[in-house]
């Protein structure tokens, strides 16, 4: 019986990464569809927030709830709830979903050259190899700190508690630079400056959070990084829709989210060979601080991820209003 519930939980988590693509890469295309230019990127911070954001605190918040503690019965019910909840999403969706409307303009012809062409074509435009880059380090880093953060300032001596605090905070605050900041790149037409601006902050944030300090600084860091950060991705995604024009969005967008996906997975791992690493280091060459703060070395490190991408956005091009 567990062998059939482990494969029957692969099977159904495969088909819902399957189909998480189709969500995220039409948010891009949706933005393009229904809204004017100049609420594109609110609308693609918008559509992300909902999509990724909101929907992992919610699930980060409900499941403890619902499974205080290991039990079998509980998770049944955990995964239950979440099924109707998807569920109604769905049947809500069918009911209330239109096409998109034509916007006093001709309909865009949607291309018909196969996919392998079209990926060919898109991949050889400067902006959206750039913007791969910076998703896959921007959303690799997130995630990383999102994962490790607790342990990090756990080393440091606060307690687990706060920890999940910073945390929290920093997706809260990730959840307003969504709105804000597309508002202010929409309203002011900005993307490349947008972009240098929210990483050359990052960098020197990440430096503060390399070092040793009292809780309240880490929780602002937390809060400035978090809102630094996510809102890249809809001005992202909306310079990669400005690149490609609005029938390769979606193909535009799938490559951003596979480099994204790539990249929090790797920085994770990264960070925590780094974090063991640092600790061997220190001790085979006396340097204890290293012993004493393990995380310092992995912090440097996506300072440096932080360096790379700022030199890596200066060579975007702003497409033309």
């Amino acid at each position: 019986m567990p062998v059939l519930i482990s494969i029957l939980l692969l099977l159904f988590q495969s088909l819902a990464g399957t189909s998480q693509p189709f969500i995220y890469n039409g948010i891009t295309k949706l933005a393009n569809n229904w809204f004017p230019e100049n609420e594109q990127t609110l609308a693609n911070g918008i559509g992300t927030m909902g999509g990724q954001i909101i929907g992992m605190v919610l699930a980060l918040v409900i499941t403890p709830i619902m499974v205080p503690k290991p039990s079998f019965h509980d998770l049944i019910l955990n995964i239950i709830t979440f099924s109707l909840i998807v569920t109604i999403s769905l049947l809500f969706f069918i009911t209330t979903a239109r096409e998109s409307p034509v916007k006093g303009r001709a309909r865009e012809i949607i291309s018909q050259q196969n996919f392998s062409l079209q990926i060919r074509t898109i991949i050889r435009q400067r902006n959206i190899i750039i913007l791969m880059i910076l998703f896959l380090i921007g959303v690799g880093v997130f995630s990383a700190l999102a994962q490790w953060i607790e342990s990090i300032l756990y080393s440091r001596g606060i307690a687990t508690l706060y920890g999940d605090l910073a945390g929290m905070s920093m997706l809260i605050s990730g959840i307003i630079g969504m709105v804000v900041i597309p508002f202010i790149s929409d309203k002011y037409h900005m993307r490349k400056g947008i972009i240098l601006i929210n990483l050359s902050l990052l960098i020197f944030l990440f430096a503060l959070f390399s070092l040793r300090t009292i809780y309240i600084i880490y929780l602002v860091i937390s809060i400035g990084i978090g809102f630094l950060l996510l809102s890249l991705a809809p001005v992202g995604l909306q310079l990669s829709l400005e690149t490609v024009g609005g029938e390769s969005a979606g193909v535009a967008a799938s490559l951003l989210w596979l480099a994204s996906q790539v990249g929090a997975f790797t920085i994770i791992i990264v960070m925590s060979d780094l974090y063991y690493y640092s600790i061997t280091l220190g001790r085979v060459l006396k340097m204890y601080y290293l012993i004493y703060d393990p995380w310092f070395i992995p912090i440097i490190f996506i300072m440096i991820l932080g360096i790379i991408s700022l030199i890596f956005s200066a060579f975007l091009i702003e497409p033309k209003k």
